[in-house]
């Protein structure tokens, strides 16, 4: 059966072995910590499983659409989107 996991910290993330993360959609606050993580980790993760909460200002977005996340919560987290994707036009 399908299901979410929340409330994961940036460090306990360090610790797991990433690729064998269970759960169908990750949700991941936004946490400057993130920044720590290394490339390869957010390849193993599969972006396209993480919500990034938290997703307040375009610098957040546009931090996520680098590491290849793709879905966002937050205040106007949609409205931001539209108007990063209007700005790279």
């Amino acid at each position: 059966m399908p299901f979410a996991l929340a409330g994961i910290s940036p460090a306990l993330l360090a610790l797991l072995d990433i690729a064998h993360l269970p759960g169908v959609v990750l949700h991941l606050a936004r946490n400057p910590t993130l920044d720590a993580l290394p490339t390869d980790f957010w390849r193993a993760l599969d972006p396209a499983r993480v919500v990034l909460e938290g997703a307040a200002e375009a610098e957040a977005l546009e931090w996520g659409l680098a590491r290849g996340i793709t879905r966002f919560a937050g205040p106007q987290a949609d409205r931001l989107l539209v108007a990063l994707r209007r700005r790279a036009e």
